[in-house]
């Protein structure tokens, strides 16, 4: 059985929730890490380690939040920020919903410095 919460039907999602109330969403980044790196590197680290995790405890995991902060980067290409602000509201939003389905404990997995939310 995938571990990935967007794999599952809600029918699947709802029985799980009646064995663990717990999710995680990994957060990530897309920003230059010098010419050797993927501008994806938060973004894959966030997701495998989440995967990672969600493998060995059974907790599932969502998909990566793609975007970050990153304004120091932004005159790089490949790079994408968002503001504080949209990203607060995004997440905000995302754990509004999961709360609405069942889920009690939200682990948020960041890869990325920018991403510290209020």
């Amino acid at each position: 059985m995938s571990v990935y919460l967007h794999h599952k039907s809600w029918v699947t999602v709802s029985e799980e929730l009646e064995e663990s109330d717990t999710v995680i969403v990994p957060l990530g980044s897309m920003e230059a890490h010098g010419a050797h790196k993927p501008v994806g590197c938060c973004y894959l680290l966030a997701e495998a380690a989440s995967r990672d995790v969600a493998e060995r405890t059974g907790v599932p995991v969502t998909p990566v939040i793609p975007f970050g902060t990153s304004p120091p980067y932004k005159h790089f290409p490949g790079t994408i920020t968002v503001s504080m602000e949209t990203l607060s509201r995004y997440v905000y939003e995302a754990c509004e919903s999961l709360v609405k389905a069942g889920f009690k404990k939200i682990i948020f997995f960041s890869a990325h410095g920018g991403n510290n939310l209020p």
